[in-house]
């Protein structure tokens, strides 16, 4: 069993206000986004190498599972089913 003591008036603290969850990851994404222009931009080679980083697979596989999936999307198949037969392609390709 707890208790606790409390002379006088008890000080009701406000929580502090901290910056959400969704404004660090938006601000990631645009640091990314930002970084990845500018070494476009200003680095093509550079741009291969991160693009083999991201892709580390043939990229003529990779393209096809995308193309694949788009079209999935656009005749209207379920979001999460795509994604799982684009990862299904990637991995069994690589």
């Amino acid at each position: 069993m707890s208790y606790r003591i409390v002379y006088g008036p008890e000080i009701k603290t406000k929580p502090q206000p901290g910056v959400s969850t969704t404004r660090y990851r938006s601000m990631i994404a645009g640091f990314l986004l930002l970084f990845a222009l500018t070494v476009k931009i200003l680095w093509p080679e550079g741009a291969q190498v991160l693009r083999e980083m991201v892709m580390p697979t043939d990229l003529t596989v990779t393209e096809q599972a995308f193309q694949s999936m788009m079209e999935d999307l656009r005749s209207g198949e379920d979001l999460g089913d795509v994604i799982t037969v684009f990862c299904k392609q990637i991995l069994a390709n690589e």
